[in-house]
């Protein structure tokens, strides 16, 4: 009885024609469209190109940390890292954007717990770090809002396949160096 709804269900279905674009605006619908070329990135995203890819590393402790990142496209390059205890549960999230603005480039972070709660220092928004350096693949970003801190961010992407995330703060706390080694697939 059941293989037999089934089939009318799926030739109904079958048989219906699909919706137009406009009756599929606002809805979450994944309509067939006709390929497109992806839209071309903005020109100051170029050099973070080479970000877009999976790291890994160790961290200090022995606990790994992922990152991956997405290709630039249009203003914007997304990332995201996880940071893993030692028994393999997730100990942080951390959602990044680097976004070519009218103005300038900024990096926003935003830090999460296990269970994707923002953190309180974070309540207000992300950390706002702003592009003040950039050449031969490092890339050094400066506090412009909520970095409590942070002095800099470095991404350093002049070795092959290898990635060093730079953290300096102000005051006496020292640098924190982060190195990553490219996922191959």
């Amino acid at each position: 009885m059941l293989t037999a709804l089934a089939a009318a269900a799926a030739a109904i279905l079958m048989s219906c024609d699909p919706p137009s674009p406009s009756q599929n605006q606002g809805t979450n619908q994944h309509a067939e469209q006709p390929a497109q070329e992806a839209p071309a990135h903005d020109a100051r995203l170029a050099p973070f190109a080479s970000l877009a890819s999976t790291w890994t590393t160790p961290a200090d402790d022995g606990a790994p940390m992922q990152e991956s990142w997405l290709a630039p496209r249009g203003n914007n390059m997304t990332g995201v890292l996880r940071w893993f205890a030692d028994d393999g549960s997730v100990r942080m999230y951390e959602v990044m954007t680097i976004t070519a603005e009218a103005d300038a480039v900024r990096l926003r972070i935003r830090h999460f717990d296990k269970d994707m709660n923002p953190w309180a220092s974070e309540s207000e928004g992300p950390m706002v770090l702003i592009l003040t350096e950039s050449s031969n693949g490092r890339h050094v970003f400066s506090p412009e809002s909520r970095a409590r801190s942070l002095a800099s961010l470095t991404y350093d992407l002049s070795g092959e396949d290898r990635m060093t995330v730079e953290l300096t703060y102000q005051g006496d706390r020292p640098m924190t160096k982060i190195g990553f080694e490219r996922v191959q697939d």
